[in-house]
């Protein structure tokens, strides 16, 4: 069993972090990380699933004040382990690297360091062997890393000679405002430093190419011009793409039109933060110009705190504090689920809340919650319904959605159910007819039971007034 450190908790280190507790043959010793940030507040909020050591002691006093343990410091972090995995930002590794010399450890940097940081610049499938045996790795960045997969994959089938890179690169991280708000593209010099790792991963290809900013935070999206040294036909490059474990081979016909499909689609899937594994590669931009072979790509991105940011955001974290006290005032009037389903190794998986893994995305309410929201359908003398109870277009998780409205169509209590999504939902299992009404408007008509003031009926009022 291999014992793997992680140092820095953030975006990547949460990944890696994660990633390494999956595995059967390494044991994750811990992370590290300066000060209580928002993930690591959030490991705490969930229990501390991983040991925390602290990588500046002149902060022990922020870890204390807010209640975080503290297993101990980086040096005792990396002397305990085997083999550490540095996720800092770029330049604070090459500084850890003074430490993980001095206790004899090896070590993985992440691709915002500088390649001299490492023996090997390194790539798991283009150049795999180089890293064999190497005290120091330093990955690549997340595009270079995506799109040399696309290009490892055709340069083993017919060879490459050379590629031609644009990269339409998201400007910061989900959550981060140090790049401010902007409404504007931005232009690097070219060859992109993309381009320069590639032909230092695999020397005996020629790239060059442009990269364009932009104020998205989801996601990148690539197209890559590649001159094979064999004649190559779109449907046998397609066809290897699909034999690639990493690449995910999807069509425009299919409903991914753009990183935001993807996003949602892994999220979708259940994985956690919404990543994606695999970069996606889409069929309807296979096309050949002379000999060349052109095609376009999305990368993966990290998501940092998700469920953090889609509140923050959103500003639906003014709702926090109200959400509660109706919660403490109305505890037999409120009912919440106590089961949610989940998909694990694409099975189906219900638990009780308070068994819940922290990583997790649940997209249905479990059979225990369906039981008792039967139950109260059952006696309800209204029903006002807004928004299906799980993702129901999975075949997965669609047992929630089902049954609540089958049993809202079955209750003697009068029935109104608000929204497109809900409507469309409820049509697909029970016969619209047995509901007393249907609103389109499902937002509007929470408001309105809210005593809020619409603005069509606030206008009309409002003309009538002048008439």
């Amino acid at each position: 069993m291999v014992k793997v450190g992680v140092v820095g908790y953030g975006t990547i280190g949460q990944r890696v972090a994660d990633g390494v507790a999956l595995q059967k043959d390494m044991e994750l010793v811990g992370v590290s990380d300066v000060a209580p940030t928002l993930p690591v507040m959030a490991l705490k909020e969930r229990g501390m699933p991983y040991a925390l050591y602290n990588a500046a002691t002149e902060n022990s006093g922020l870890f204390k004040a807010s209640g975080i343990p503290v297993s101990g410091t980086l040096e005792e972090l990396v002397e305990t382990s085997d083999i550490i995995l540095d996720a800092t930002s770029a330049g604070i590794g090459a500084e850890n690297k003074k430490i993980y010399k001095k206790y004899g450890k090896k070590a993985v940097f992440q691709g915002g360091e500088k390649n001299d940081v490492a023996d090997v610049f390194f790539h798991g499938y283009a150049n795999y062997k180089n890293g064999l045996g190497a005290e120091f790795l330093k990955l690549t960045s997340c595009n270079t890393t995506g799109f040399i997969r696309a290009i490892d994959c055709l340069d083993r089938l017919v060879g490459v000679e050379k590629v031609a890179v644009t990269i339409i690169r998201r400007v910061a991280d989900p959550g981060d405002y140090n790049r401010g708000l902007t409404n504007a593209l931005q232009v690097d010099k070219a060859p992109n430093h993309q381009c320069v790792d590639l032909m230092t991963i695999m020397p005996h290809i020629d790239a060059t190419g442009i990269l364009v900013h932009t104020p998205v935070t989801h996601g990148h999206i690539i197209t890559l011009v590649v001159t094979p040294k064999k004649d190559i036909s779109p449907e046998d490059a397609i066809a290897a793409f699909r034999q690639h474990d990493r690449i995910r081979v999807v069509s425009l016909d299919e409903g991914f039109l753009g990183n935001a499909s993807l996003f949602k689609y892994a999220r979708d899937l259940g994985n956690p933060r919404g990543d994606m594994y695999e970069i996606a590669l889409w069929t309807d931009t296979v096309v050949k110009f002379g000999k060349d072979l052109m095609f376009a790509i999305n990368i993966p991105i990290d998501l940092g705190d998700m469920q953090t940011t889609f509140i923050t955001d959103r500003s639906l974290d003014a709702f926090i504090p109200s959400a509660k006290e109706y919660l403490e005032t109305y505890p037999d009037r409120i009912v919440c689920p106590i089961d949610l389903a989940f998909e694990k190794n694409g099975q189906r998986v219900q638990l009780d809340i308070d068994e819940l893994p922290g990583e997790a995305l649940f997209p249905d309410i479990g059979d225990k919650t369906i039981s008792l929201f039967r139950e109260e359908i059952r006696k309800a003398g209204t029903l006002f319904v807004n928004g299906p109870p799980g993702m129901y277009e999975n075949p997965l998780f669609e047992t929630g959605t089902r049954d609540v409205f089958r049993a809202i169509s079955r209750a003697d209590g009068y029935s109104v159910i608000g929204g497109g999504d809900s409507v469309t939902a409820a049509a697909r299992y029970v016969n619209l007819d047995s509901i007393n009404y249907i609103c389109t408007a499902g937002g509007a008509m929470v408001r309105f039971l809210s005593s809020a003031k619409l603005p069509l009926l606030k206008a009309m009022e409002n003309a009538y007034t002048r008439i």
